[in-house]
């Protein structure tokens, strides 16, 4: 990677750790992201990886200690597992996961591409989330 800005990478760390922290299923964004970023820098995706998911799981983790049982996205995880079946959602991660590995290797950094690979990563699942709460959702 020919410009490697270390401060650039940390404010992205942080505002995805953040965005990630507002819901559950929004925690899929940092370790996505710093996959692409190690990709093309692998000491920056790491770096990148543990911000974002400090900042992410810190404030959820402080709240899950003061009261286990009323943790709502434990609860919103119980309720979502009865409305989609397990084979969609392993389905909707292998799906994921090879679109990711795909887009790891087609994409250089800085490209164009960048947000079209985030949302095609990301596209199964919205899709299967989506199709779930239609089908069964009160």
């Amino acid at each position: 990677m020919a410009t490697q800005n270390h401060f650039l990478l940390v404010v992205l760390a942080i505002v995805t750790g953040l965005v990630s922290s507002m819901r559950i299923n929004f925690m899929i964004f940092a370790p996505l992201i710093a996959l692409f970023i190690f990709a093309r820098w692998k000491t920056g995706g790491l770096i990148f990886l543990v911000i974002s998911l400090v900042i992410a799981c810190g404030p959820a983790y402080f709240i899950y200690q003061l009261d286990p049982s009323g943790f709502t996205p434990l609860h919103l995880l119980g309720k979502s597992s009865k409305y989609i079946p397990i084979g969609a959602l392993l389905c909707t991660a292998i799906a994921s996961i090879a679109i990711t590995l795909y887009w790891t290797h087609q994409i250089h950094w800085g490209s164009a591409r960048f947000p079209l690979a985030i949302f095609t990563s990301l596209a199964p699942m919205l899709l299967v989330t989506a199709i779930g709460e239609l089908a069964y959702g009160q």
